[in-house]
């Protein structure tokens, strides 16, 4: 096991970010999981069919500090000895002086520490990119 601790200062107002990652159904984060995956998944023959991740996002909750937690678990189905099996953890938001700080934190089973940080500092960053986009029309 090798525990993460990734954080992402994020353009956007964090209950923006509360309310995206908690969109339910959840099957939104099926796709940010695959293209965090893709380059792991290239180097190495995956162990289901392409597409294949299970996942679950639990509910919100607020922690000890006042922060929002989403907890995440996740199994992105890669070869295990070079890429990670599971995650276990969760998603922390919280607000900033100029947004909000987007936070992964848990636990990688298998794999090397530096394969499993690369893949889910990808996850954070297309996710910070995604709630970070303007969606306001021009004009």
């Amino acid at each position: 096991m090798s525990e993460h601790r990734l954080e992402l200062d994020v353009c956007a107002p964090t209950a923006q970010v509360v309310a995206l990652l908690s969109v339910r159904p959840a099957t939104w984060l099926r796709s940010f999981l695959r293209l965090a995956t893709l380059e792991a998944a290239a180097n190495t023959a995956a162990l289901g069919p392409p597409g294949v991740t299970r996942y679950r996002l639990g509910p919100p909750a607020l922690d000890r500090s006042g922060a929002v937690a989403i907890p995440l678990t996740w199994w992105p189905h890669l070869d295990g000895d070079v890429h990670f099996g599971r995650f276990k953890g969760r998603f922390v938001v919280r607000p900033a002086e100029m947004g909000t700080i987007l936070a992964l934190e848990g636990e990688t089973t298998g794999g090397t520490p530096e394969r499993a940080a690369s893949v889910l500092r990808a996850l954070l960053e297309l996710l910070g990119a995604a709630v970070s986009v303007d969606q306001e029309p021009d004009g």
